[in-house]
């Protein structure tokens, strides 16, 4: 689990990160012959898991320092 950010932790280069989540999109063929909305958004669970990913970016915080 994450945990929040701490100004005390040391960090040393850049990290890597966690991957972004991607959201389900609609098909090729299913495009091709309507007007409906492309990207399907995320599950709860994926949103979350993309806040927490994003609560923890590295490269905001030492933007800030």
């Amino acid at each position: 689990k994450l945990k929040v950010y701490n100004k005390n932790e040391k960090i040393t280069g850049w990290m890597p990160g966690i991957p972004r989540e991607e959201s389900e999109k609609l098909g090729v063929d299913e495009r091709k012959t309507n007007n409906k909305e492309v990207n399907l958004g995320f599950t709860g669970e994926e949103a979350i898991s993309e806040a927490e990913r994003c609560m923890r970016c590295y490269y905001i915080s030492m933007v800030a320092v």
